[in-house]
C-alpha cells in the first residue's frame, strides 16, 4: 500500500458529517470536485454515481449555498420591495394609454386605404381565416391589450405573418426559404421530434419584455409572462381536444435566429401548432 498515492483530503464544505450540506450534493459533482490522484486508484462504482448530468441533479445542486442559480437571482430581484428606492409605476390610466398607443400607432396599415391589396404586405383577416384552422381565428382579437409585450407570428406554409392585436388585418413579415424550414424542423426535439409535418400552422409567441420593464423594471418580465399565460388560456379548450398542440421542446436560439430575432429584445416564449384537420363531411356541412 506504500506505493499508492495519498488520498486528498475533502474540502471543508464537503464535510461528510454535515448532512444538511451533503443532501444538496450531486454525487458526480462531489467526486469531480476533488479529482486528483484518487481518480487513478479509487474510482467509484459505475452503479453508485450518476455521471451524466440530469436536470433534477442540477436543480438539486443549485439549491445549495455554493452556487448561485440565475433563476433565483432573477426571482429575488424582480420582487416588489416596500423600502426599495426604485420608483414603482402605479398610474394604471397612464399604463393603459401607453399600451393603447403601442397597439394603435405601431400597427397603422388600413386595408380600406390600400389600392392593390394583392401586392401589399397587408393580409385581410377574412382572407387569412380561409387559410388556417377555425380554432386560430380569434388569435389577437380577444384580450388585445395582453399583446403589448407579446408579438405573435403565424407560419402558414413558408409564409410568416405577424398578428396585429385588435385589428382586422395581418402583416406579411417574410418568406422562409426551404433551408430555413429544414432547420426549423431540426429545432424541435423530444416527443415531437420528426413530427413537424403534422402541423399545418405554427404560432410563435415572441416575448418583448422591455416594453413592461420600462414601466416596472425587472418585474416587467413577470408581467409579460403572466400576459402570455392569459393568452394561452384562451386556447386551452382546443389544446384539450388536441386541435392544437403546445410545443415545449425546442431550441430557443435556433428559433429566434430562423425567424430573424435577436433573442434578447425579442425571443420565443411559446409555440403552438394546429394539427391537420379531417376533410369536411356532408353531415358537417348539413349541420352547419
Amino acid at each position: 500500500m506504500s506505493g499508492m498515492p495519498p488520498v486528498p483530503a475533502l474540502p471543508a464544505h464537503f464535510s461528510l458529517g454535515d448532512k444538511d450540506d451533503m443532501r444538496h450534493t450531486d454525487p458526480a459533482n462531489f467526486f469531480n470536485h476533488y479529482a486528483g490522484a484518487i481518480e487513478e486508484t479509487l474510482l467509484p462504482p459505475v452503479n453508485s454515481v450518476d455521471i451524466a448530468p440530469q436536470v433534477h441533479r442540477e436543480y438539486q445542486c443549485r439549491l445549495g449555498s455554493r452556487t448561485d442559480n440565475i433563476a433565483e437571482v432573477f426571482h429575488d430581484n424582480s420582487k416588489n420591495i416596500r423600502h426599495s428606492t426604485r420608483r414603482m409605476f402605479e398610474d394604471i390610466k397612464a399604463r393603459d394609454e401607453i399600451i393603447k398607443r403601442q397597439l394603435d400607432t405601431s400597427y397603422a396599415p388600413d386595408p380600406d386605404k390600400i389600392e392593390e391589396i394583392e401586392k401589399s404586405a397587408v393580409v385581410p383577416r377574412g382572407v387569412w381565416c380561409k387559410q388556417v384552422p377555425t380554432v386560430l381565428h380569434p388569435l389577437g382579437l380577444r384580450r388585445a391589450h395582453r399583446f403589448y409585450a407579446i408579438d405573435a407570428y403565424v407560419l402558414n406554409g413558408n409564409e410568416l405573418l405577424r398578428i396585429l392585436p385588435g385589428k382586422s388585418i395581418l402583416l406579411k413579415e417574410r418568406y422562409l426559404e426551404h433551408a430555413d424550414i429544414k432547420a426549423l424542423k431540426r429545432s424541435f426535439f423530444g416527443p415531437l421530434e420528426g413530427k413537424f409535418d403534422e402541423f399545418v400552422v405554427l404560432v410563435f409567441f415572441m416575448g418583448v419584455p422591455w416594453r413592461h420593464m420600462m414601466l416596472y423594471g425587472p418585474r416587467g418580465y413577470r408581467i409579460m409572462l403572466m400576459d402570455l399565460g392569459i393568452i394561452l388560456a384562451d386556447f386551452e379548450p382546443a389544446l384539450q381536444k388536441s386541435e392544437l398542440v403546445q410545443i415545449e421542446h425546442f431550441y430557443d436560439n435556433e428559433i429566434d435566429k430562423l425567424l430573424g430575432f435577436d433573442g434578447i429584445t425579442q425571443s420565443v416564449q411559446a409555440i403552438i401548432g394546429a394539427v391537420k384537420q379531417a376533410p369536411e363531411t356532408a353531415e358537417d356541412k348539413e349541420g352547419a
